[in-house]
């Protein structure tokens, strides 16, 4: 957060918060990390994966693209090099951060939930809003994993682009 404010790049951020978790954090430990900078007027997406899960750009039309350019996870290696991947969110789309949470979700079983199940829940679902999506995604879990315990935090973060009114 404290890097938010200092109104730097996504790779000056990225490179800050490495060096800084590098040096201060134990060398068994690591963060993955997604950030992302949209503009809303053009949908336009710049952004860097470093290790997290890589999120979701269901297209309108049924395509699904992952967001993993970027690099390794924060706090390994101070002087890591970071790539900024850039997309564009179309009217309809939705990005979709997940955490492993959702996809390593296991039913009674033990099989994962995983990243087929969760693109197709998407697919599917694409035309609903984002709360709506969420909805869907939860809904879709519940009934995956039914009584077996959750085993990791379920975070999702969805952004939906309108749809563009139809001229009349």
């Amino acid at each position: 957060h404290g890097q938010t404010t200092a109104n730097a790049g996504l790779l000056e951020t990225i490179k800050a918060v490495n060096i800084y978790l590098a040096n201060n954090t134990p060398a068994n430990r690591f963060v993955t990390l997604f950030l992302a900078e949209l503009d809303s007027k053009t949908g336009f997406i710049n952004y860097i994966n470093a290790g997290h899960n890589p999120p979701l750009i269901a297209h309108a039309g049924g395509q699904i693209e992952q967001l993993d350019s970027g690099g390794f996870p924060l706090g390994i290696m101070p002087m890591a090099e970071y790539d900024v991947g850039q997309t564009r969110l179309q009217p309809g789309d939705a990005l979709v951060i997940y955490s492993d949470g959702v996809s390593e979700a296991n039913n009674l079983r033990g099989e994962e939930f995983g990243v087929e199940r969760l693109t197709e829940v998407i697919r599917k679902h694409i035309t609903a809003s984002a709360s709506g999506l969420r909805d869907k995604v939860e809904s879709a879990l519940s009934s995956f994993t039914q009584t077996a315990p959750a085993g990791d935090d379920i975070t999702l973060v969805i952004v939906k682009r309108k749809a563009q009114a139809q001229a009349a």
